[in-house]
This record gives structure tokens, C-alpha cells and sequence, in this order.
């Protein structure tokens, strides 16, 4: 893998479930668009090109103003059948076809922020695995928030993904 400052004019793309991880209390997306930054920042990572998509399960029952948000931080909305699996399949299908289109691992950074069905036979995190192999850079992100009894072990995981907490 390659060190980070290989990876300065990277293109970053953010996967978000929104369901796992809700909107920020305050509603500032702007900020939240500032809070990945700046933690890829502290990895070492600058200037990379950052585009985040949001998976929601139901855009009709957001209100207007959340769209709005959505719309100011420029974060495209993907709306998702309600179930889980439906989800990550749509993310897992997403994150192949942006690895083709970033053909070059030095030159791509993935964000995840989701959880996968810790029960379920998913394919996630083996996704995360091929493509962390083929030498992408894959970051598994949770909010500073999210309580410490559920953040993964640190070191080497089975999706190769490595943790980055999201700090106010």
C-alpha cells in the first residue's frame, strides 16, 4: 500500500448509509462534509477530491429542509429499498463500479460509513477486502459519537478496512 502523500490528488468518495448513521443533530451537512475532510487530513491525506453519496431508504420521508441540506453540501441522495440487504448491495455494486472508473488504487480513497449485518451472509466486507488488496485505500468511518463498546478491534479486520473517527 502506498504511503499518503501518494495519494494528494486522489478522488475520495464517501458511501453513507444514512439509516445506520442518522444526519448530524444540528442538521449541517457542510460541517459533516469538513468533519471527513479534516479527518483524512489527520491520516495524512490533503487535497484529494472529496464526493460523498448518502443512502436513505426513504427520501419521501425526509422533510424539505434535510433535502435542502442535502442539496447545499452537495450530496447526492441514492434512495434505496427499506431493507438493509437492498442497501448495501446498491453500495457494494456502487463501489465496483467507481473502482473501475479509478482504475489506479494510487489515485483512490473509499470511505464507508455503514455498518454491515453482523449476522447476515453479506458480501460487504469482502468487497472491502478485494479492493483494499488490489490496494485501494479503504477507511471504515465512525462518528466520534458512536459508542466505544461497538467500534471494531483495532488492527488487521477481514474487509482490510482501516477505522477513521469522524471528530466535532
Amino acid at each position: 500500500m502506498e504511503s499518503p502523500k501518494d495519494y494528494c490528488s486522489a478522488n475520495t468518495r464517501v458511501f453513507w448509509d444514512v439509516d445506520d448513521f442518522p444526519i448530524p443533530e444540528n442538521g449541517d451537512l457542510c460541517a459533516f462534509r469538513s468533519k471527513v475532510r479534516r479527518a483524512l487530513e489527520m491520516e495524512g491525506y490533503y487535497g484529494s477530491h472529496l464526493t460523498i453519496f448518502a443512502y436513505v431508504s426513504d427520501e419521501k420521508a425526509m422533510v424539505d429542509e434535510e433535502r435542502r441540506q442535502f442539496a447545499m453540501a452537495e450530496i447526492p441522495l441514492m434512495c434505496v429499498n427499506v431493507e438493509k440487504r437492498s442497501r448495501l448491495s446498491k453500495m457494494i455494486l456502487e463501489m465496483l463500479a467507481w473502482a473501475f472508473q479509478n482504475p489506479n488504487p494510487n489515485k483512490a480513497i473509499l470511505l464507508i460509513v455503514a455498518k454491515d449485518i453482523p449476522e447476515g451472509d453479506t458480501e460487504f466486507g469482502r468487497v472491502l477486502g478485494i479492493l483494499a488488496e488490489r490496494g485501494y485505500h479503504v477507511f471504515c468511518t465512525v462518528p466520534d459519537d458512536f459508542p466505544q463498546g461497538q467500534l471494531p478491534p483495532a488492527g488487521p479486520r477481514k474487509d482490510n478496512c482501516h477505522q477513521l473517527v469522524l471528530q466535532s
